[in-house]
Protein backbone atom coordinates (compact mmCIF):
# COMPACT_ATOMS: atom_id res chain seq x y z
CA UNK A 1 0.00 0.00 0.00
CA UNK A 2 2.74 2.61 0.69
CA UNK A 3 4.39 2.13 -3.18
CA UNK A 4 0.43 2.85 -3.95
CA UNK A 5 0.49 6.13 -2.20
CA UNK A 6 2.54 8.24 -4.86
CA UNK A 7 -0.28 7.03 -7.41
CA UNK A 8 -3.33 7.90 -5.72
CA UNK A 9 -2.16 11.20 -4.93
CA UNK A 10 -1.71 11.89 -8.96
CA UNK A 11 -4.81 9.78 -9.68
CA UNK A 12 -7.02 12.22 -11.92
CA UNK A 13 -10.46 13.31 -10.03
CA UNK A 14 -12.70 11.46 -12.33
CA UNK A 15 -10.88 8.40 -11.49
CA UNK A 16 -11.31 8.55 -7.38
CA UNK A 17 -15.07 8.90 -7.85
CA UNK A 18 -15.13 5.83 -10.24
CA UNK A 19 -13.06 4.09 -7.72
CA UNK A 20 -15.38 5.10 -5.06
CA UNK A 21 -12.11 5.00 -2.43
CA UNK A 22 -13.17 4.80 1.26
CA UNK A 23 -10.98 7.78 1.86
CA UNK A 24 -10.23 11.23 0.52
CA UNK A 25 -7.46 11.81 -2.12
CA UNK A 26 -5.67 14.56 -1.08
CA UNK A 27 -3.46 16.65 -3.50
CA UNK A 28 -0.80 19.74 -1.91
CA UNK A 29 -0.15 22.65 -3.89
CA UNK A 30 1.35 25.69 -2.60
CA UNK A 31 1.71 29.62 -3.41
CA UNK A 32 4.29 30.12 -6.37
CA UNK A 33 6.39 31.73 -3.96
CA UNK A 34 6.73 28.93 -1.35
CA UNK A 35 7.79 26.23 -4.10
CA UNK A 36 9.90 28.66 -6.07
CA UNK A 37 11.39 29.11 -2.69
CA UNK A 38 12.19 25.54 -2.03
CA UNK A 39 13.44 24.87 -5.40
CA UNK A 40 16.16 27.61 -5.54
CA UNK A 41 17.85 26.38 -2.27
CA UNK A 42 17.58 22.71 -3.23
CA UNK A 43 21.12 21.77 -3.98
CA UNK A 44 20.09 18.30 -4.90
CA UNK A 45 24.11 17.09 -3.62
CA UNK A 46 24.22 14.12 -1.93
CA UNK A 47 26.85 15.19 -0.04
CA UNK A 48 24.94 18.10 1.16
CA UNK A 49 22.86 18.73 4.30
CA UNK A 50 19.10 18.20 4.23
CA UNK A 51 17.25 21.18 5.69
CA UNK A 52 13.72 20.91 7.24
CA UNK A 53 10.64 23.79 6.54
CA UNK A 54 7.48 24.11 9.09
CA UNK A 55 4.68 24.37 7.17
CA UNK A 56 3.00 27.56 9.36
CA UNK A 57 0.21 28.26 7.22
CA UNK A 58 -2.52 26.20 4.89
CA UNK A 59 -5.68 26.01 3.92
CA UNK A 60 -7.27 22.59 3.02
CA UNK A 61 -10.26 22.82 0.34
CA UNK A 62 -12.33 19.98 -0.67
CA UNK A 63 -14.40 19.77 -3.74
CA UNK A 64 -17.40 17.71 -5.02
CA UNK A 65 -15.37 13.97 -6.84
CA UNK A 66 -14.01 12.85 -3.51
CA UNK A 67 -10.73 14.74 -3.31
CA UNK A 68 -9.17 17.97 -1.39
CA UNK A 69 -6.49 19.99 -1.97
CA UNK A 70 -3.81 21.01 0.94
CA UNK A 71 -2.90 24.46 0.00
CA UNK A 72 0.12 25.66 1.88
CA UNK A 73 0.43 29.62 2.15
CA UNK A 74 3.68 30.01 4.34
CA UNK A 75 6.47 28.23 5.40
CA UNK A 76 10.03 28.68 7.14
CA UNK A 77 13.33 26.81 7.39
CA UNK A 78 13.71 25.48 10.95
CA UNK A 79 17.05 23.28 11.02
CA UNK A 80 19.64 22.24 9.14
CA UNK A 81 21.03 19.21 9.43
CA UNK A 82 24.14 16.49 8.86
CA UNK A 83 24.09 14.51 5.27
CA UNK A 84 20.85 12.33 4.82
CA UNK A 85 19.73 13.08 8.54
CA UNK A 86 17.77 15.23 10.50
CA UNK A 87 17.43 14.60 14.36
CA UNK A 88 15.81 15.79 17.58
CA UNK A 89 13.20 17.47 15.65
CA UNK A 90 12.22 18.79 19.69
CA UNK A 91 9.20 21.55 19.42
CA UNK A 92 10.48 23.40 16.30
CA UNK A 93 7.23 22.94 14.16
CA UNK A 94 4.68 23.02 16.96
CA UNK A 95 2.06 25.31 16.38
CA UNK A 96 0.60 28.16 19.64
CA UNK A 97 -1.28 25.64 20.57
CA UNK A 98 1.03 23.05 20.80
CA UNK A 99 0.00 21.23 17.84
CA UNK A 100 2.53 19.30 15.54
CA UNK A 101 3.50 21.71 12.54
CA UNK A 102 3.61 19.98 9.17
CA UNK A 103 7.13 19.35 7.86
CA UNK A 104 8.78 19.55 4.89
CA UNK A 105 12.56 18.06 4.65
CA UNK A 106 14.48 17.30 2.05
CA UNK A 107 16.76 14.17 0.57
CA UNK A 108 19.44 16.01 -1.52
CA UNK A 109 19.92 12.37 -3.01
CA UNK A 110 16.96 12.77 -5.05
CA UNK A 111 15.40 9.76 -2.91
CA UNK A 112 11.74 10.19 -2.84
CA UNK A 113 11.03 7.61 -0.32
CA UNK A 114 10.61 8.28 3.21
CA UNK A 115 12.74 6.37 5.51
CA UNK A 116 11.55 3.90 8.53
CA UNK A 117 12.26 6.94 10.86
CA UNK A 118 10.56 9.33 8.92
CA UNK A 119 7.62 6.95 9.16
CA UNK A 120 7.67 6.64 12.95
CA UNK A 121 8.34 10.53 13.46
CA UNK A 122 5.05 11.09 11.29
CA UNK A 123 3.41 8.83 13.23
CA UNK A 124 4.39 9.98 16.55
CA UNK A 125 4.05 13.59 15.78
CA UNK A 126 0.07 13.37 13.94
CA UNK A 127 0.84 16.60 12.18
CA UNK A 128 -2.22 16.80 9.12
CA UNK A 129 0.72 16.09 6.75
CA UNK A 130 4.09 15.89 5.89
CA UNK A 131 6.68 16.04 3.10
CA UNK A 132 10.08 15.12 1.33
CA UNK A 133 11.62 17.83 -0.95
CA UNK A 134 13.75 15.10 -3.25
CA UNK A 135 14.51 17.49 -6.52
CA UNK A 136 13.66 21.29 -7.14
CA UNK A 137 10.61 20.32 -8.10
CA UNK A 138 9.60 16.90 -6.97
CA UNK A 139 8.02 16.06 -3.71
CA UNK A 140 6.52 13.28 -1.60
CA UNK A 141 3.67 13.49 0.78
CA UNK A 142 2.11 11.50 3.68
CA UNK A 143 -0.18 11.76 6.04
CA UNK A 144 -0.03 10.03 10.06
CA UNK A 145 -3.63 8.82 9.66
CA UNK A 146 -3.05 6.76 6.83
CA UNK A 147 0.00 4.93 8.27
CA UNK A 148 -2.04 4.13 11.00
CA UNK A 149 -5.09 3.27 9.00
CA UNK A 150 -2.26 0.50 7.37
CA UNK A 151 -1.09 -0.55 10.70
CA UNK A 152 -3.99 -1.13 12.06
CA UNK A 153 -5.04 -3.19 9.06
CA UNK A 154 -2.04 -5.55 9.18
CA UNK A 155 -2.64 -5.94 12.67
CA UNK A 156 -6.30 -6.84 11.89
CA UNK A 157 -5.13 -9.58 9.54
CA UNK A 158 -2.56 -11.08 12.02
CA UNK A 159 -5.21 -11.62 14.49
CA UNK A 160 -7.74 -12.99 12.00
CA UNK A 161 -5.05 -15.11 10.79
CA UNK A 162 -3.89 -16.32 14.67
CA UNK A 163 -7.90 -17.27 15.34
CA UNK A 164 -8.32 -18.93 11.89
CA UNK A 165 -5.44 -21.09 13.00
CA UNK A 166 -6.49 -22.07 17.01
CA UNK A 167 -8.38 -25.16 17.16
CA UNK A 168 -12.38 -25.08 17.93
Amino acid sequence: MLLIAPLLVNAPSNDCMAQQLPFTVTFVDGQRGVFAGLARSYRGEPTASEAMYCVDSWKTQPDSSGTETVFIESLRQARVGSTMSIIDMGNLCVGPKGESLPVIHTHMDGNCQFSVADLVTIVARRAPFDGIQCGKRHFAWEFAWRLLAIANEVERSKFKEAAEKRPP
